[in-house]
């Protein structure tokens, strides 16, 4: 490892992994440190579910990651998959002539969806100007799947729009293979990538100068960082709750979809979402939630909560599966906190922060040349937001050096 970059980054999300991976592929020399604690990555069957609408994917997304490494698009499950949306007395399988939506409308939805998208990836205003709208969904099972595939507690116009284009199909993405591929190519090039638990980006006079790695410091042109300076105590009130199951096939209901949308359990006001990967002796059963705190939660009241909502979701579960509990192998869930806090990358915001009217450069940038790329971005999209702030951040960088090949 080198103690000078032109990138430098760390975190354990997406989001300035694929901007370090993209300057890279524009020649850049990069470093990225993973945060993720190591356990994690080495459980070899771990699968946060992670969906992407097949629309977004084809017509937008892939035109900007493949620049990177053609082979990234293998990290996607693109078969069809049966979605369900499961609700009190109802199990549904999705599609749009089910819920009132032609063709024609929800070609015109899509089609926004993808502009809007498409401008994110060098504006973030072009996003930011559509979520004051806040649409209303009255079927329940629409508006568990809107608020199923956002990130935030309220989804917006944006959550919305992916909303209905996940008619159009959805793909899984194996994140755990993703990152590693991208690390990969960061090493392949002019770059490295190694592991640390906390690195510190060191400011001189609101500029950042180095980041303090142990005993070293690793010096760059432009960092990358997850870490906001002044983070919002009174918004990010909530956490990402994973887990996953495993048991005999021959518990599962026969009708049950390969992702399934689940109204909340009692106790939690957002749906489960759930990834089935099915074989003929066992199934794996990932799953994922929001849980709000209510208020900023730390130390042993936030390990109770996390432990109280892991029941109510194995609770609601159970309701999906009965007799889950004596045909279930193993299972687990992640540990969303650190230090008695809850890990950046795993923070929910009741209502995700918009850039003020003054002083917008620190909503993106944590110091000068520090960009933040929290998840918090554009969480209405979920993984699609995080893989879209990481577009955007590294067109952030290629603009600050008045480059003009932006990433489209």
């Amino acid at each position: 490892m080198k103690r000078t970059y032109d990138i430098a980054g760390f975190g354990e999300g997406l989001s300035g992994l694929l901007a370090c991976a993209l300057l890279a592929a524009r020649g850049f020399s990069c470093l990225w440190i993973d945060t993720a604690p190591e356990q994690e990555t080495q459980e070899q069957d771990l699968t946060i579910p992670a969906l992407i609408t097949s629309v977004a994917w084809e017509r937008s997304l892939k035109q900007s990651i493949l620049q990177v490494d053609t082979h990234l698009g293998e990290a996607l499950d693109k078969s069809t998959k049966k979605v369900q949306c499961i609700i009190p007395g109802r199990r549904t399988n999705l599609s749009p002539g089910d819920y009132g939506m032609n063709q024609t409308m929800l070609k015109k939805h899509v089609e926004t969806y993808l502009k809007l998208i498409d401008s994110a990836k060098t504006n973030p205003s072009a996003l930011y100007r559509r979520i004051v709208f806040r649409p209303r969904v009255g079927n329940p099972c629409l508006d568990t799947v809107m608020k199923g595939l956002s990130r935030s507690f309220n989804p917006g116009f944006p959550g919305y729009l992916r909303m209905l284009s996940s008619f159009q199909g959805l793909y899984v993405l194996d994140r755990i293979r993703f990152k590693s591929m991208l690390l990969d190519f960061i090493s392949g090039t002019r770059g490295d990538h190694t592991r640390a638990q906390k690195p510190d980006i060191v400011v001189s006079n609101g500029e950042a100068v180095g980041l303090r790695l142990e005993d070293i410091i690793i010096k760059a042109r432009y960092y990358f960082t997850e870490e906001k300076k002044h983070p919002d105590k009174n918004n990010n009130t909530g956490f990402l709750l994973h887990g996953q199951r495993v048991f005999e096939t021959r518990v599962i209901p026969a009708p049950m979809g390969d992702i399934l949308f689940i109204s909340p359990p009692e106790g939690l006001e957002s749906p489960i979402v759930a990834i089935a990967s099915i074989s003929n002796e066992s199934t794996t059963l990932s799953y994922v939630t929001k849980v709000d705190c209510g208020v900023k939660a730390s130390g042993l009241v936030l390990r109770e909560r996390i432990r109280s909502a892991s029941e109510m979701v194995l609770s609601r579960l159970r309701d999906v599966i009965p007799f889950m509990d004596d045909f279930t192998i193993k299972g687990y869930t992640l540990d969303p906190s650190d230090s008695g806090d809850i890990r950046p990358y795993h923070a929910v915001s009741k209502n995700p922060a918009q850039p003020p009217l003054f002083n917008k450069k620190r909503f993106f940038l944590s110091a000068d040349n520090a960009f933040l790329c929290d998840r918090q971005k554009y969480e209405w999209l979920d993984i699609e937001g995080e893989i879209l702030w990481g577009i955007h951040s590294a067109n952030a960088v290629l603009n600050a050096m008045h480059r003009s090949d932006m990433i489209m």
